[in-house]
């Protein structure tokens, strides 16, 4: 007996349990990058964060960033990393249904990464151009940036545009009196407006007089306007709406590769899906790359001329 059991421990001994099945990815994640977090002992990187983004707009990532949601997508990913750590100390992975789930990811993510390209092919410094030369009624009309400050007694006007004449700051005049509820949080800033956008006599002033000076007051429906102009330009720069443009451009692309992709298949439905098929064909057209969530166009608002609409538009 004591023989046979140590013929069993040497033949353990020559014949380890296999190791524990493979985890795509996992290597591409070998090499650390800059450590931004760690979560229980567990590390996430600048390039993992990469990774998590890499369909997100640049833009949409700095909006994350100034309003402190990034630091909580980082720390979702560093809990996702101490529950995968555990999936594998249980060795989760090796089950059969786990590892068909984890293939078929990897398919989606490789399916989108291509229609992703596919969409980045088209969407070049020269198109971006090009869709801004071809706007120039949009792009390329004079823009004012002006602040103002809204009460409905004339005296009181006259008041404060002594007061901010007289070297009183003019944002804190707004928050002080003005009944704009809109504006009166901004120090009274407009933003940038085409002179269509603001009401007649409010963009006179801010186009024809004095920049860094109090005008008015100027009378209007809704009362007494004292009126600052801070800046003018001729045209919206590229470089202020190149993220708009692109995300815009994106969306256009990602119909027409969807489209390309789906003149050139050759489907065959047998069973419950031809007649689940037949069904929502009578219902409504089938939704492209349902699955996930669909193409990763990166979705955003169409380009628009620049800033947010001009309070008091309409006049």
């Amino acid at each position: 007996m004591r023989v046979v059991l140590l013929s069993l421990s040497l033949l353990a001994a020559c014949n380890p349990p296999p190791p524990p099945a493979a985890v795509p990815g996992d290597s591409a994640l070998a090499t650390d990058g800059e450590v931004l977090m760690t979560v229980n002992g567990r590390k996430v990187t600048d390039k993992m964060m990469s990774a998590v983004t890499r369909n997100t707009p640049d833009f949409a990532i700095e909006q994350r960033k100034a309003t402190g949601l990034y630091a909580k997508l980082v720390e979702q990913v560093g809990v996702g990393e101490v529950l995968y750590q555990a999936a594998l100390d249980d060795r989760i992975h090796e089950d059969p249904e786990v590892q068909v789930a984890i293939a078929m990811n990897a398919r989606e993510v490789l399916a989108q990464e291509y229609f992703s390209r596919k969409i980045n092919e088209r969407v070049t410094d020269g198109a971006v151009q090009q869709y801004y030369d071809d706007r120039a009624v949009q792009y390329k009309r004079p823009q004012a940036h002006a602040a103002h400050i809204l009460v409905k007694d004339q005296a009181l006007a006259n008041e404060i545009v002594a007061k901010a004449n007289a070297g009183e700051d003019f944002a804190a005049l707004a928050e002080q009196y003005s009944e704009d509820t809109v504006t009166k949080a901004k120090g009274g800033d407009l933003g940038w407006f085409q002179r269509d956008k603001l009401l007649v006599e409010v963009a006179d002033v801010a186009f024809e007089q004095e920049i860094g000076k109090a005008h008015g007051p100027v009378e209007t429906r809704f009362g007494f306007h004292i009126i600052k102009p801070l800046e003018r330009r001729e045209a919206i720069p590229l470089s202020e709406v190149d993220s708009e443009i692109r995300n815009k451009l994106r969306n256009d692309a990602a119909e027409i590769v969807m489209k390309e992709i789906r003149e050139n298949l050759q489907i065959e439905r047998f069973g419950e899906t031809q007649e689940q098929w037949e069904r929502l064909e009578k219902s409504e057209p089938p939704t492209p790359m349902a699955q996930g969530g669909g193409a990763p166009h990166g979705g955003g608002p169409p380009p628009h001329g620049g800033g947010p609409p001009p309070h008091g538009a309409g006049g």
